[in-house]
């Protein structure tokens, strides 16, 4: 089974979202300076911030949650602000360093 198989999978089975405590609200966007970029874009941003966290593909799926559960998601998400725009190794140093560099 692929990642991607994997994950869906415990999404289904509703592991996620108890797990890790999604909330079903309303977001609102109307109050973003730019235009939000589609989730393709910010799944690029994601993916190669997983990938160059993993030594290994064998890694990927830890990786992907323990990237996608961390401090710098929200940084990466807030797109009024310049992280989601930087360059991937800014990303990922301070993603390592647990701060803003």
């Amino acid at each position: 089974m692929d990642c991607l198989s994997q994950i869906l999978n415990l999404y289904k089975e509703g592991i996620i979202i108890e797990e890790y405590q999604i909330k079903n609200e309303n977001y609102s966007i109307d109050n973003f300076k730019n235009p939000i970029p589609t989730y393709w874009d910010i799944g690029k941003v994601y993916q190669r911030l997983i990938i160059m966290n993993s030594q290994n593909e064998e890694e990927y799926i830890n990786s992907l949650v323990e990237v996608l559960t961390s401090w710098i998601i929200p940084k990466i998400d807030n797109y009024d602000s310049s992280m989601y725009y930087e360059n991937p190794s800014y990303i990922f140093a301070c993603y390592k360093e647990g701060k803003i560099l």
